[in-house]
């Protein structure tokens, strides 16, 4: 994960994050603002701002489904993403340029529900300015679901299509990193890896360790789409070198991981899916 990406996570919210009040959020987007004061050419204050206001905004939706957000919480949200959207503007003005400027983009595209061959231009912009900062193919990979702006089989076509243009281990590694957005334990949106490719999967996974080294969160993810595979002796190796250092971000809750950490020792058990909610 570049370090870039978790800087800009550490800095999008307060402490306490979607539980902390809105005089905490207030007072968060405050700093971030007298930030780009005090330093009138920092790139990284007006992007660290926009993400500040996307995240501010999602905390006004909540995380129910689009026919439970209230009104109020659909005006919110609409405010804080023309705010980001005008961060973004600041910053595209300035001589210094940041890849998780366009990272930002597609998440504000992808929750207004942009035109696709839009959303295809941001993508392909970001690629052109940094090819590596692979956040930006997740992203895009994300708003190619159905949940969002895609139709079936779209994000899995996007998967085939970045892996052959690619090539090599950096392809495996992002067809790799795609198959994990596609295939999240985040409810009905779990796809038992339709359309994509396991033994292609488990090389773009072999990719990350050779390239990067081992990370436990996505060591973590790739466990989990063993089992969506069914196949067990990849998923027992993976729960083995996981032991208890189970990720939140890819598993909810301790059940969803224990309860998939039992389904490894079963063959064939690619149908099951954690109960958890999701946008």
């Amino acid at each position: 994960m570049w370090k870039l990406y978790v800087f800009y996570e550490g800095v999008q919210g307060p402490v306490g994050g979607k539980l902390a009040s809105d005089a905490e959020w207030e007072a968060h987007i405050e700093a971030l603002k007298n930030w780009g004061t005090l330093k009138p050419d920092s790139v990284t204050a007006r992007v660290a701002l926009a993400q500040a206001y996307c995240s501010w905004g999602y905390k006004a939706r909540g995380g129910s489904y689009a026919d439970k957000v209230s009104k109020e919480g659909w005006r919110l949200l609409g405010t804080r993403l023309q705010l980001a959207s005008d961060a973004l503007k600041e910053a595209a003005g300035l001589k210094a340029k940041c890849p998780h400027w366009y990272f930002v983009l597609l998440e504000i595209a992808r929750t207004q529900g942009w035109d696709k061959a839009q959303v295809r231009a941001v993508l392909d912009n970001a690629v052109a300015f940094e090819p590596a900062y692979y956040h930006s193919y997740r992203e895009y990979a994300n708003f190619l679901l159905p949940k969002w702006s895609g139709d079936d089989g779209e994000a899995e076509a996007f998967a085939e299509e970045t892996w052959k243009r690619v090539g090599g281990k950096e392809g495996a590694f992002l067809y790799f990193e795609i198959a994990t957005v596609l295939n999240c334990s985040c409810g009905e949106y779990g796809r038992h890896l339709d359309g994509m490719s396991w033994p292609r999967i488990k090389q773009g996974y072999a990719a990350v360790e050779e390239l990067y080294g081992i990370s436990n969160r996505k060591l973590n993810r790739f466990a989990y789409l063993a089992v969506l595979a069914g196949d067990r002796p990849a998923a027992e190796d993976a729960f083995k070198r996981i032991g208890d250092n189970w990720d939140p971000v890819t598993w909810r809750t301790e059940e969803n991981f224990q309860r998939f950490k039992i389904l490894a020792k079963r063959p064939g058990t690619a149908s099951a899916q954690p109960a958890s909610a999701a946008n």
